[in-house]
């Protein structure tokens, strides 16, 4: 169910704060755990190749304990394999078909859910015959025991039939209905032994009462935790998914954690979309102040369709109050990671990087906004479309905004606060202005750039304090003197960037590109990802 995030203002004069719009809405009662075909699927055919191969194991170690133990009866008179319980010629056959089901419930083959129940009812009915089969050739040589041993014979024989049903009641997902259906069925092929051979016995047969009404006892009482185990089963999984949803999104795992809250890879329920969605920290969640920012990075970004700007495709909160938002997935590596395994990149890739981060940039300041984190880690380079290297700003958490309704909100960002990285943010960052304006984001960008040409942020091995005050005061190394390969225009270009004040700038982040573009010969300019 998707809600409105409520307010982070509060008292009797707050404004109403307009309803989000962002991506689609489902029906109230939609966020009800729902299972789709292909997920009840994929579930049975997890569960029935797990007991194809639990019973394929079992039949084949009965069938070589009783030939191991029989070796010199079978010698004498090897037809006794396929006829003298446990039948152990059937036992092997029956594995080897096993074996050659659980190779058909492979997940590389589609075999759809009703074929899949097809199985299920093949492989009861084979168990369930073999049972009768085995059972009725012991129980003819057993029926003068009855007379002495009722009760032992009946749980006797009821204990096996107890133990498939309990087995398939456990292992194979099913509604409650079929449970019921299923294990109705095994109890009354239970009893085809006694109805087989009964009514032709010599005679009234004593104890039989006894012997039928224990194994009655036997085979209902383990029907009723049958069921009731695949019940509590079905409703723990339930359960389960449901614990990993948020609205029409399922949770599979957590892809990282950052200051404002964790994400994770998920995947939309109906459209089947891998998606990355991220949450507020728990330990955030009564925070005001964190839940303004939090709706404002989603507000911010989803008005952005620049293709180097990660896209946003839903918001809302969940019935237990966990704030989230669905985004693109981006299998790809972040600059910080590609830095660190692959060390400083070449110029012509480093500005191809920077010109996609500008036009990135170019729009969201043309709408009133300012990243203010903009860091190695916030940029993934990934493949879309066929096209390499593709980079994709992320994180729009710190983001503020220049209109004057917006300022007006100190939760949001409050003049003295310092937030951002320390490595890459501008000296009007450092001394905690809150009307930082776009020529920060430009300071960042240089100060990416430093980084991605060699390999370390302008003021680097020394603490968050003195990096503050070196942003502030001190003027960086120049690139060319750390890497003599990287051409003067471009190093100018980065120095230009962390110039100390905003008007020693650019402009703008388009002046930026076009400068990162003509600080390369023309055969760089030519260069795309492809390369890399």
């Amino acid at each position: 169910m998707h809600r409105a995030p409520p307010t982070a203002r509060s008292g009797a004069d707050s404004p109403p704060r307009r309803a989000h719009t962002v991506g689609f809405r489902m029906p109230p009662d939609a966020s009800a755990p729902v299972r789709t075909t292909g997920e009840l699927e994929e579930r049975l055919r997890r569960r029935l190749r797990v007991t194809s191969v639990i019973w394929a194991c079992a039949t084949a170690v009965i069938a070589a304990t009783a030939v191991a133990t029989r070796v010199e009866e079978l010698r004498a008179d090897p037809v006794t394999f396929w006829t003298e319980p446990p039948l152990p010629g059937v036992l092997l056959l029956v594995s080897l078909l096993t074996a050659g089901v659980v190779w058909s419930l492979s997940p590389r083959r589609r075999l759809g859910l009703a074929r899949l129940r097809a199985i299920e009812w093949l492989g009861v009915g084979m168990t369930a015959a073999f049972f009768a089969v085995n059972q009725t050739r012991a129980l003819g040589s057993m029926l003068p025991e009855l007379l002495g041993k009722p009760m032992e014979l009946g749980v006797a024989q009821g204990a096996p039939w107890g133990t498939l049903i309990v087995a398939y009641g456990v292992l194979i997902p099913s509604s409650l209905r079929h449970a019921a259906g299923r294990t109705a069925v095994i109890a009354a092929c239970a009893f085809v032994p006694e109805l087989l051979l009964l009514p032709g016995a010599d005679g009234p047969v004593r104890g039989v009462a006894s012997y039928l009404a224990l194994k009655t006892i036997m085979i209902g009482v383990m029907s009723a935790l049958a069921l009731y185990g695949s019940y509590r089963i079905e409703a723990l999984g339930q359960d389960a998914e449901a614990a990993r949803e948020l609205g029409q999104y399922l949770l599979r795992r957590m892809l990282g954690e950052g200051g404002m809250g964790r994400v994770y890879l998920a995947e939309h329920r109906f459209l089947r979309r891998p998606c990355a969605v991220k949450l507020i920290r728990a330990d955030q969640a009564g925070d005001e102040a964190a839940l303004a920012r939090f709706e404002r990075e989603v507000q911010s970004a989803a008005g952005l369709t620049h293709p180097n700007t990660v896209q946003i495709y839903d918001y809302g909160q969940s019935e237990d109050g966990t704030f989230y938002f669905a985004m693109e997935y981006l299998p790809g590596v972040s600059l910080d990671d590609l830095v660190e395994r692959h060390g400083p990149l070449e110029p012509a890739r480093a500005v191809r990087v920077l010109a996609q981060l500008c036009g990135a940039l170019h729009e969201a300041h043309a709408r009133g906004l300012v990243h203010r984190d903009l860091k190695p880690g916030n940029v993934m380079l990934c493949e879309r479309g066929g096209v390499q290297d593709v980079a994709k700003l992320l994180d729009f958490g710190l983001v503020g905004a220049l209109q004057a309704d917006a300022a007006a909100d100190p939760r949001i960002t409050q003049a003295g606060m310092i937030m951002g990285t320390p490595a890459f943010m501008s000296p009007e960052q450092c001394m905690g202005d809150a009307d930082v304006t776009p020529a920060s984001d430009i300071y960042s960008v240089g100060a990416l750039g430093y980084f991605l040409l060699t390999g370390a942020a302008p003021f680097s091995g020394c603490g968050a304090v003195q990096t503050i005050v070196a942003h502030v005061n001190r003027t960086p190394r120049p690139i060319t003197e750390l890497r003599p390969d990287v051409p003067a225009a471009l190093s100018d270009v980065i120095a230009r960037c962390l110039a100390k004040q905003p008007s020693e700038r650019f402009a703008d982040a388009a002046s930026l590109e076009r400068a990162l573009v003509h600080a390369l010969g023309p055969t760089d300019r030519a260069e795309d990802g492809r390369r890399w």
